[in-house]
């Protein structure tokens, strides 16, 4: 009988892919280097949200200045206000302060910057919170109208002085033929400060604008402009301390004591122990 060799199996092949699992014909194509398209788009999908992450912490980043906001519309009460701080660097920030009578105030009593807050028309009213907007470099409270139209009537009456000089004879002559009385300022030069303003700008402008000053239909607001026409010396930091140095003369005046009135009480007690020891000296006890 010839030999006859027979194949015994030593073990079962294993398949290349786990029973239940199947290579899925593009998540599992690796188009670079060996690496999965599955392993990419995971990838893709973590640095998507990282990206999205920081896009969000730079946008709060950027709005850290009105974070107050929230909190002050929450906590304000009846003599609290939300106050919107423009520093002399252009800082931003929202604070809630103390208003007591006309004055408003930080609760840090260490803290001496004051306003003052006397007119009703400068304040501001943002998601139905009622606030005002302050500066360190004036003690007032900031009148966002009243500065864009006053810093436009006067920029327009710098920039048209001839033209006013000429509409101005004009409207004198016909007030003579007329007979009426002269309301003509007694000086027409440009504004550039607060005390050209006070002596004869003020008079120019009620001149030009008997109705009242024009104001743009589309300004954007600049705080900066108008400090050109701010009274000079006038910042919140003075005025708290001015403000504290009155109050603090309104005190009942106490007569200071002299240095012989404070030591008095210490010589006599130093006289009475001077008199024990040399009692006890003089008239020792005898056993």
């Amino acid at each position: 009988m010839p030999d006859v060799s027979v194949a015994i199996p030593i073990g079962v092949p294993q398949p290349a892919v786990p029973v239940g699992m199947a290579l899925n014909p593009y998540m599992d194509w690796s188009p670079l280097l060996g690496i999965p398209l599955w392993l990419i788009v995971s990838f893709a999908f973590v640095l998507l949200n990282i990206v999205v992450l920081l896009y969000w912490i730079f946008r709060i980043k950027k709005l850290q200045g009105v974070k107050g906001y929230v909190e002050t519309a929450k906590n304000q009460t009846q003599d609290e206000i939300q106050v919107w701080v423009l520093s002399k660097t252009q800082k931003l920030t929202i604070e809630c302060l103390r208003i007591i009578d006309t004055v408003i105030q930080f609760r840090d009593k260490q803290i001496i910057t004051r306003w003052r807050h006397t007119s009703p028309f400068s304040t501001i009213r943002i998601g139905g919170v009622p606030g005002v907007i302050v500066s360190h470099d004036y003690d007032q409270t900031r009148d966002i109208i009243s500065e864009i139209a006053l810093t436009y009537a006067c920029e327009q009456f710098n920039f048209n002085q001839e033209s006013l000089k000429e509409e101005m004879k004009k409207k004198e002559e016909l007030k003579r033929m007329a007979g009426e009385p002269s309301d003509k300022p007694n000086v027409v030069k440009p504004i550039s400060n607060y005390m050209d303003y006070k002596n004869y700008g003020c008079k120019c402008l009620q001149v030009i604008h008997p109705d009242g000053l024009e104001i743009p239909v589309y300004n954007v607001y600049n705080p900066v402009q108008f400090r050109k026409y701010f009274p000079k010396g006038r910042s919140a930091t003075q005025f708290g301390g001015i403000y504290l140095r009155s109050s603090r003369n309104l005190n009942v005046v106490r007569k200071e004591k002299s240095l012989w009135e404070k030591l008095i009480p210490f010589g006599i007690i130093l006289a009475i122990v001077a008199l024990s020891i040399m009692g006890a000296w003089l008239f020792p006890l005898k056993g």
